[in-house]
């Protein structure tokens, strides 16, 4: 059995469950989520998906969306979301460049 720890850029980064979860909304930008979903899906306990979720809303990174009675977070597309977004993107850059520099060519034969 193989397992994939690799962690995402913010993550990598801050190497924190705050850092997970901002790199679970850019990479989930066009979707919206529970709690639970988010906890699930980012292997964080719930408790701590509440409070982290608290903190981005205070600082308007996501944004909540009401479906009947249940609460959704979704990215919020802010200034700084952007500016995460771009970093993320460089990140990602910068490792495939890395990758590529650093394979063997393959030959080609006729």
């Amino acid at each position: 059995m193989i397992k994939y720890n690799r962690k995402r850029p913010i993550e990598n980064l801050f190497g924190n469950d705050i850092a997970r979860v901002l790199d679970f909304f850019i990479f989930n930008k066009d979707f919206s989520y529970s709690t639970k979903e988010i906890s699930i899906l980012t292997k964080i306990s719930y408790q701590n998906i509440q409070k982290i979720l608290l903190t981005l809303l205070k600082k308007e990174i996501i944004l909540t969306s009401k479906k009947g009675n249940k609460t959704f977070y979704l990215n919020n597309n802010s200034q700084l979301g952007k500016n995460l977004l771009d970093f993320v993107n460089s990140s990602l850059n910068r490792e495939i460049e890395t990758h590529i520099k650093n394979s063997p060519t393959l030959e080609i034969q006729r």
